[in-house]
């Protein structure tokens, strides 16, 4: 007797976040802030932001989101709120959100992307350099610090170039072992069950 097929296994995609999307995405980040890797953020503040957020979906269930912000000036962005469901660990889907805003911001026109962690070496494997808080454009750090209120203490920064037009193309890389941050004075196939869906 022949044994029945297997099921086929979910699909993977990342999209572009609809407003409906935003208790799940807020529900994602609960979960993750949990464990330390990302910071909390209010339903009243995913909302403002919503447009700004992709998601990553597993069959029907949205189980990973992050959101690439333009901060500080016109040319640069911030990856903000990287965060993939416990049921979707091992499933490529952050590497794939991360992969969906380079190329979004490289349509921007953007210069250099920038992130905050405590867990750099997975944006490492992404193309990111950890660099010194010194390195920062100054516009962008005091949207960070003096306008949102945040706190650089206890992370790694990082940046990735997405054009070499910009005067930091040269900031000096840093060991990410020790160099926490001290306190402030569209459509591709991305693997054989995954597709990335650009929606306008």
């Amino acid at each position: 007797m022949t044994a029945p097929d297997a099921s086929p296994a979910p699909e993977i995609r990342v999209r572009t976040a609809y407003r409906e999307d935003s208790r799940a995405i807020h529900a994602i980040i609960d979960e993750v802030a949990a464990t330390g890797a990302v910071l909390p953020r209010a339903i009243e503040d995913i909302d403002l932001w919503i447009e700004s957020f992709v998601v990553g979906t597993l069959g029907d269930g949205i189980v990973s989101c992050a959101a690439l912000n333009t901060v500080g000036g016109p040319r640069i962005a911030e990856i903000r709120s990287v965060a993939v469901s416990s049921k979707a660990r091992g499933t490529g889907l952050g590497r794939s959100m991360i992969d969906y805003l380079v190329d979004e911001a490289h349509s921007l026109g953007l210069e250099r992307l920038f992130l905050l962690t405590r867990v750099p070496a997975f944006f490492e494997k992404c193309g990111f350099r950890t660099i010194e808080v010194e390195a920062l454009p100054d516009s962008f750090l005091a949207d960070l610090v003096h306008i949102q209120k945040r706190s650089l203490f206890n992370k790694f920064v990082m940046t990735r170039d997405i054009a070499m037009l910009s005067g930091l193309a040269d900031a000096p890389t840093v060991d990410a072992s020790r160099a926490r941050a001290a306190k402030p004075a569209r459509a591709r196939e991305v693997k054989t069950r995954s597709s990335v869906e650009r929606v306008a």
